[in-house]
């Protein structure tokens, strides 16, 4: 019996007991309110599991929404009356005796949102189940905690739910057998991956825990010690003497620079970095729009040499005016530094840049990427050293984070740098940070004027933006577009002609693999070709969407809406399927732009698939076998196209299926061959100044059976 058939039974225990369902929830919500256990329990996830049930009308939405509602009340009040009682002594009572950041965390938020904390905290995971504790300890007036306490709870319930509340009501389009899996399914996965990240997140808190002992114990005894003393008084932070925050910056500066030499030998030595380099430079490539890539050369500005250097000269200039001198320093020291190391290590190293820009210098390490880390994180060094509280500071620096990530991000999309250029420059960025913040830190600094130092900064930033956009206007189209829009360009006869002598093509996947046959070119206009087609009962395939995939799952439905098929990180331009027959046996045929327009005509060209799609074997939950066809009894899938193709010139050529393409493709792909096809009456089409070369086509209707090599072929970059 399957798993999802001894299942059944529960579930339906739970439809048949109302009281079952309700004592259930509140269990789950008044544990996850509760001190300390709603730390352990993996309550939201829990809570989007019942929802799951609620819009699959497993059980009813009102009883358990109360339930859930009352369980959030109960809970944060019990931990209130909890903190109330015990008030300072619960310091001393396991586990925030030995835990006692966990009250920590607790006390800073209700001290930063005052009253308003216990209704904000229900919905802030890390601290939500100590507030209470805090309120009760702080001593809160008992009729503010209630009345924030009950509005909190009464919009918490149905936010946690609403997601499983819409997918269990999708569900409901399917079959009995189809929902009950599809709900235990994700039921399950939400539990498990709660606990997962639970584990996860307890297992990092624990090393960081013992590590931070650990360093602190280190800088103790080296403080101590006649041989590390000096190397402890030169290292020092006087705002934290006893903190061992420089020590722990030198260390990783150390590993850094370890790995960084590591990293730079085994470029040119490891076997796999050309694969990933080239696979990651595909993908990067596989999202390339013309939007996206405008806005990436305009990004990519904020990490040019020549406009952040300046924008941080000006920032030189305003404390040199306030007579900071530390900071002035320190940021001068920065540029140079990172500038004079990324500059001779491409000097020495060896390391050609991507595809159309290859003719440059050399591209390791990414001074780009070096710059932008070393000093944005720099500038948000200076900005945080005089604030105290943790939140912001987090927050300061998980925006420049992502910012210089960002930027360094827009190098590989841009084609500009490989990923080990990138990861170079982030490893040096981060040493040379290092390096200048323990430096800084070393000497009590007053601090420095943030609004007026950032305004100066972004001011600069847009001021150098501007001209470098002004002086270069064409530099966002030069950088972004070459690539994207380069095209071959043929005559429709050569084309035709070179059918014999072309190597086939394939679809690619993100990373630049083969992963298919292409066994069509067709040339015509995008309308006319779906109009061809629907005459002879073909259909659009359904856009692809949240329900599509829910059907999808129904072992009645078609084996059709799975994901979208893409060539290279492009969706198809047509993608239409025709049933044969009863047996859910589907045609299904997809077409892409080819990168390839023709000198003599005005018709675009379309490279693509046509292949069956079968019955799936079984289905991801191991349900029964369906009957499934032999290929060698289906005609090709090129040869049932055919009668469809009214008004069509076509002719099939075949290719010997070699070693190199035996894992590329099924074997019926290749016995079809690829079929070529352009309109009869194409020379209706024709330009005004059409190239002059013969048309050697071979009729209607012409079959080759070709044991040649294979050369590259006209469209061996589409």
């Amino acid at each position: 019996m399957e798993i999802f058939d001894q299942l059944k039974p529960f579930i339906d225990q739970i439809h048949n007991s109302p009281l079952l369902a309700w004592i259930g929830t509140f269990i789950i919500s008044l544990a996850e309110s509760l001190a300390i256990i709603g730390l352990i329990i993996p309550g939201s996830l829990m809570m989007t599991s019942i929802g799951i049930l609620i819009g699959a009308g497993v059980v009813d939405f009102w009883t358990i929404m109360i339930a859930a509602i009352l369980g959030a009340i109960a809970g944060d009040s019990l931990s209130y009356r909890i903190g109330y009682y015990f008030n300072e002594h619960i310091r001393e009572m396991w586990p925030f005796r030995r835990y006692p950041k966990l009250l920590a965390k607790g006390e800073s938020f209700f001290l930063a949102h005052g009253g308003k904390s216990v209704f904000l905290g229900r919905f802030v995971g890390p601290v939500r189940p100590m507030i209470p504790v805090i309120a009760g300890m702080m001593r809160m007036p008992g009729w503010r905690f209630v009345c924030s306490n009950v509005f909190s709870a009464i919009l918490w319930a149905p936010f946690y739910m609403l997601p499983g509340i819409l997918i269990g009501h999708l569900s409901l389009e399917l079959d009995p057998q189809t929902m009950t899996r599809l709900i235990v399914f994700l039921v399950v996965g939400l539990i498990a991956i709660g606990l997962t990240a639970w584990l996860f997140k307890s297992i990092l808190y624990t090393c960081l825990s013992l590590a931070d002992r650990l360093l602190d114990k280190l800088w103790w005894l080296m403080k101590e010690h006649r041989t590390t003393k000096p190397l402890c008084a030169l290292l020092a932070d006087p705002h934290h003497p006893n903190r061992h925050g420089q020590l722990t910056l030198a260390l990783l500066t150390l590993i850094l620079i370890a790995v960084f030499i590591g990293f730079t030998l085994t470029l040119n030595t490891f076997p796999y970095w050309p694969h990933i380099k080239l696979a990651c430079y595909n993908i990067a490539q596989s999202f390339a729009n013309p939007t996206s890539l405008q806005i990436a050369s305009i990004l990519t500005l904020l990490g040019q040499k020549y406009i952040l250097g300046s924008a941080m000269g000006m920032i030189t200039l305003l404390l040199l005016l306030r007579k900071q001198w530390w900071a002035a320093i320190h940021i001068i020291f920065i540029v140079t530094l990172t500038a004079i190391s990324a500059g001779t290590l491409k000097y020495f190293i060896d390391s050609s840049r991507p595809g159309i820009w290859a003719a440059y210098h050399n591209s390791f390490p990414s001074a780009h990427t070096a710059l932008s880390i070393s000093c944005y994180g720099f500038l948000g060094v200076l900005i945080t050293r005089g604030l105290y509280s943790k939140m912001y500071r987090t927050l300061i620096f998980s925006f420049t984070l992502l910012l210089c990530f960002s930027i360094a991000m827009t190098r590989l999309y841009l084609g500009w740098h490989w990923v080990t250029d990138l990861i170079g420059g982030a490893l040096l960025g981060f040493i040379c940070l290092n390096i200048v913040t323990i430096s800084y830190c070393r000497r009590v600094t007053s601090p420095i004027p943030v609004l007026m130092t950032l305004s100066l900064f972004l001011v600069s930033l847009g001021i150098g933006m501007g001209v470098q956009l002004s002086a270069f206007p064409s530099l966002s189209q030069t950088m972004a577009f070459k690539q994207l829009t380069t095209k071959k360009t043929v005559s429709m006869q050569q084309w035709w002609g070179m059918a014999h002598h072309s190597a086939p093509l394939f679809r690619l996947s993100r990373t630049g693999k083969p992963i298919q046959l292409f066994n069509l070119q067709w040339a015509d206009q995008i309308t006319h070709i779906q109009e061809i087609l629907i005459q002879d009962g073909w259909q659009s395939v359904p856009t692809f969407n949240l329900m599509a995939l829910l059907q999808s799952l129904d072992v009645k439905q078609q084996q059709l809406l799975y994901l979208p098929k893409l060539n290279h990180g492009k969706k198809a331009a047509i993608e239409m399927y025709k049933m044969l027959g009863e047996d859910n046996v589907l045609m299904v045929l997809r077409l892409w732009p080819a990168k390839l327009n023709f000198s003599n005509s005005s018709l675009p060209l379309f490279i693509g698939t046509i292949h069956y799609q079968l019955p799936r074997k079984h289905r991801f939950w191991k349900s029964k076998k369906h009957h499934i066809f032999n290929h060698s009894l289906l005609l090709p899938a090129t040869d049932n196209l055919i009668p469809s193709l009214k008004g069509y010139q076509f002719q099939q050529i075949f290719y010997p299926m070699t070693s190199q393409y035996k894992l590329i493709g099924s074997h019926q792909e290749w016995r079809g061959g690829i079929l070529y096809i352009r309109p009869e009456s194409w020379r209706r089409f024709q330009l005004s100044h059409p190239v002059s070369n013969p048309d050697t086509t071979l009729g209607s209707v012409t079959f080759t059976t070709s044991t040649f090599p294979l050369p590259p072929n006209l469209l061996s970059h589409s």
